[in-house]
């Protein structure tokens, strides 16, 4: 996939060995430099380790740093002959083109070839998955299997085409690998007259004139409430502070900045999808200064909560009681203080500032290491922690997962099971224990319904358990038949065969392949078409149909008579299937009305230059044009696009400097089908 398309994302399920698989890929890459590894800057540490028993070297370098729009040295040179591998882990986290660390790697990857790792890509919507192979694929990558545009395609379905398989491999998994999992669920309800009073205090409290705004800081302030006493407190805190601010901003004649607003939101901001759809120019920001005695009033409710042990954290001291090692995933700091303080054992504990054990501070790597699969015995038994260790990390010595609170995404509730469920986990099973939300705050939120919901996106996109199947069918297919799944495809190959049987129904199954042919006559093959005539007429690639039919034509009997009277309406069929698949493959970007505004501009620019260099007959110059135009012809990645972005607006001479950086495109191959095989089913023969 690196070789054809210069990008490949492995989505294979958490804790099972992605990274030793991006590293075995790194040493077979034939490059002099060093791959280049983006991850998060948690698990630096153990991508180092990984690399260092394996004695290749790597150079690392951590998305928050691209999020401060910095890259490695090596990636902002010109790019060599066999440029470094890079690698992109947790690549999930690149999934909306408007962040700054987005834009930061895209241009860096021009001209380079890209492995990204993700158990979980598909986040919100599967665009998601769009914006993450747009890094590194370009846009018509999947033209000849009859999509014009991957982004488009991916932004524009609901379930994902299978042709998404030359760019994503999600493997099968191998059996009893990982741990299986003990699934079990708390409910916890609590002073449910004082939660609900809670709420409705909460309700009362207008927060903002903008509807988007207000709602988005109440659910963050109903979510402190589900998570402890503590968190709740504190986010009233930071909200009551936000106010005052507020006030001194309007007696200033100012407005509340949107980075108040997202210090405000803090950890929730990485989940909640509402800030990512709030319009930036909105100028009704104002947050409602009169909900100041209300707030008081609610801070003073928070004070007495706080201080007592409510039944959800006595519900997990008698959970850890057992002495299994655990780790406890909170959302909140707040939470995570509370439970130190409430709960009579000394706990381990994580958050995005500190760490320690009880009350003693210690650097996190040696919080961490006391859960690692090679921790010493002894040691604490409990760790809490918020989401900042719950991607990466190898923590297989803890044989139970507790999800104290809930994210907003499925995606997060995968990476955190898979800190346990993993390859190399000493258990043969791991108990995975969620509290739900206090029914008066899920009425609200509707938290377990938009859970829900996200789940059901990797089954759309084809990335998990039995949705994954349409991606893996040609492998079953030739085990079950006993056959190769991949083709010589080389010049003089084999007439197609064809035979007819007998069935109660009438139609085809039908095999063919495109192929082009470059000036130098090699045949490389393009796309391995399989699919069914229905006896309607209609073509369809349905993979359970196509399996169905192949299994019905191994049983049943050939038939030895005339060949049906019509062969030749199937053939015509079929001419018109594959002359369809042949025009989406020959056609070019400007031709499907999918021209960017920048690059339209650039041909315009080109298109001038052009004419002059032709009646001064400079060959030269319109050989540099005509592979420049080749190059605009095509769909680009999302830094080739930043790059005629910014060249749309200079000069001639500038745009000329940067045609040199251009990718050479080879010249339009000619596109060849071949037929591989025919089945015939005749009913009544």
């Amino acid at each position: 996939m690196l070789r054809d398309n210069r990008c490949a994302l492995l989505a294979d399920p958490v804790g099972s060995g992605k990274t030793w698989v991006a590293l075995a890929v790194a040493q077979m890459w034939q490059s002099r430099e060093p791959p280049v590894v983006f991850a998060p800057a948690a698990i630096h540490a153990q991508w180092k380790v990984t690399a260092a028993r394996l004695n290749i070297e790597i150079e690392i370098w951590s998305h928050e740093r691209l999020s401060r729009g910095r890259i490695p040295e090596s990636l902002s040179a010109p790019v060599r002959r066999n440029p470094s591998l890079v690698i992109l882990d947790e690549s999930h986290h690149f999934r909306n083109r408007a962040t700054r660390r987005y834009q930061t790697l895209a241009p860096a990857l021009n001209g380079r070839s890209i492995l990204m790792l993700s158990a979980t890509p598909v986040v919100n919507t599967l665009a998601d998955l769009g914006a993450q192979l747009h890094l590194g694929a370009r846009d018509d990558a999947l033209t000849r299997f009859g999509i014009p545009s991957l982004t488009r395609h991916l932004a524009e379905v609901e379930i994902a085409s299978t042709a998404l398989g030359v760019l994503v491999v999600v493997g099968q998994e191998v059996r009893n690998a990982r741990p299986a999992r003990r699934d079990h669920r708390e409910r916890i309800v609590d002073h449910e007259e004082e939660t609900g009073e809670c709420c409705r205090e909460i309700e009362r409290l207008a927060f903002s004139h903008a509807p988007t705004i207000a709602n988005l800081v109440r659910s963050v302030v109903w979510r402190s409430l589900a998570s402890s006493p503590l968190a709740f407190l504190g986010t009233l805190k930071r909200y009551h502070a936000l106010l005052t601010q507020a006030g001194d901003a309007r007696r200033a004649g100012r407005r509340v900045t949107r980075m108040a607003l997202r210090r405000f939101v803090g950890e929730d901001m990485q989940q909640l999808v509402m800030w990512e759809l709030m319009d930036h120019d909105h100028d009704e920001t104002d947050l409602v200064l009169e909900d100041l005695s209300l707030l008081e009033a609610l801070l003073d409710r928070a004070r007495i909560m706080a201080q007592r042990t409510d039944a959800k954290a006595s519900r997990l001291d008698h959970i850890l009681s057992d002495r299994l090692p655990t780790i406890v995933f909170v959302g909140a700091r707040e939470t995570v203080r509370y439970l130190r303080n409430h709960l009579p054992q000394a706990l381990a504990w994580s958050t995005g500032d500190a760490s320690g054990i009880g009350p003693t501070r210690l650097p996190r790597e040696i919080v961490l290491s006391w859960f690692r699969p090679d921790a010493p015995p002894g040691g604490p038994q409990v760790l809490v922690t918020t989401d900042v260790s719950a991607e990466g990390l190898d923590l297989q010595k803890a044989g139970r997962i507790v999800h104290y609170d809930l994210p907003w995404t499925t995606v997060r509730l995968d990476q955190r099971d898979g800190r346990a469920i993993r390859m190399g986990s000493s258990h043969a099973s791991v108990e995975v224990i969620r509290f739900d939300m206090h029914p008066n705050i899920e009425s609200r939120l509707a938290q377990l319904g938009v859970l829900a919901r996200k789940r059901r996106l990797p089954h759309r996109a084809g990335m998990t358990g039995q949705s994954a199947r349409p991606w893996l069918w040609r492998a079953k297919i030739a085990a079950k038949f006993g056959v190769d799944e991949v083709s010589s495809y080389t010049a003089g190959d084999a007439a197609a065969g064809w035979c007819q049987v007998h069935a109660p129904f009438d139609g085809a199954l039908a095999g063919f392949d495109i192929h082009s042919v470059g000036e130098d006559g090699i045949s490389k093959p393009l796309a391995s078409v399989l699919g069914c005539i229905l006896e309607n007429g209609t073509w369809t690639e349905n993979p359970d149909t196509v399996e169905q039919w192949l299994e019905f034509a191994a049983e049943s009997s050939l038939s030895d008579g005339k060949v049906a009277h019509d062969m030749d309406g199937v053939l015509l069929q079929l001419a018109d299937v594959v002359r369809r698949r042949l025009e989406s493959a020959r056609q070019q970007q400007w031709l499907r009305g999918t021209l960017g505004v920048s690059t339209a501009r650039l041909i315009g620019s080109l298109n001038q230059m052009a004419t002059r260099a032709a009646r001064a007959r400079d060959m030269l110059e319109l050989s540099r044009i005509e592979r420049a135009m080749a190059f605009l012809a095509r769909g680009h990645t999302a830094g080739e696009e930043q790059m005629l972005g910014t060249l749309a607006g200079v000069s001639e001479r500038e745009l000329l400097d940067g045609m040199e950086h251009f990718p050479i495109c080879e010249a339009a191959a000619m596109l060849s089908p071949r037929l591989t095989g025919l089945i015939l089913f005749t009913r009544g023969i």
